[in-house]
Order: structure tokens, then C-alpha cells, then sequence
């Protein structure tokens, strides 16, 4: 599947990746549109200082659920989705403060971004 990629600040390409599999816990996801923040221009520019490369930038995005397991929340193959673009732990000095975009667990926006794959393919996120 085609993957935009930023390989060092204002150098960016498309490229070709293998189809992710679908993990217990996860979804399979077919991306519709992707939002560039600011988060995601700073990485390209080598302003924002959390970026590490190379990255696949895009936290925010709209898909359809291709695949997913059994869940608690009745999600669907075919339904219309967004996501929260962050993971957290909920114990951390940053989570307990409700800054839950600074968890220094698990965060999605640069660990873990992966929104501007080939909007004809599909990608993978918890």
C-alpha cells in the first residue's frame, strides 16, 4: 500500500508498505480523509521537537472499519469512524493532571500516527 512518509524535516515521499495484519484488540482500518496539524507541519519543517524520523505522519482522520473482533462498543466492518489520537495510561503525572496528550506511557500523535497511508488501502490502530 502507498504510505507518505517524512524522512527528515522538508524531505517527504511516497512509498510502497506491506498490508498490515490485524491484531486481537485492534482494528483494520481503510482511511477516507486525513487532517494535517500542526503537529504534523512541524515535523515536516523540523520545528516540533518530539518528531523523530522517519515518520509516518496523520493522527487525525476519518476511516471505515474493514476488520475488527469482538468488542464492547459494538463496532462494526462498514461503519464510519474517527479516532482519539490518544493512547494513555491513566496513572502518569501528566494523565492524573488530564493532559493525557503528554502521557509519557503511550501516545499515539508521534509514536504511533499513521493516518496518510493510501486512502484506497487500509491501516492499523488500536
Amino acid at each position: 500500500m502507498k504510505t507518505i512518509i517524512i524522512n527528515k524535516p522538508g524531505e517527504v515521499e511516497i512509498i510502497e508498505q506491506a498490508m498490515p495484519v490485524r491484531k486481537q484488540g485492534e482494528a483494520l482500518l481503510k482511511i477516507l480523509y486525513g487532517g494535517i496539524c500542526g503537529s504534523d507541519l512541524g515535523t515536516y519543517r523540523g520545528t516540533f521537537a518530539y518528531a523523530s524520523y522517519p515518520r509516518i505522519p496523520g493522527h487525525e482522520f476519518s476511516a471505515e472499519i474493514i476488520e475488527i473482533g469482538d468488542n464492547d462498543r459494538n463496532l462494526k466492518p462498514g461503519m464510519i469512524v474517527t479516532c482519539n489520537p490518544y493512547f494513555n495510561c491513566g496513572h502518569c503525572y501528566s494523565c492524573q493532571r488530564g493532559l493525557v496528550n503528554c502521557c509519557t506511557i503511550d501516545i499515539l500523535p508521534m509514536p504511533k500516527g499513521r493516518g496518510f497511508l493510501d486512502t484506497n488501502d487500509t491501516c492499523l490502530l488500536k
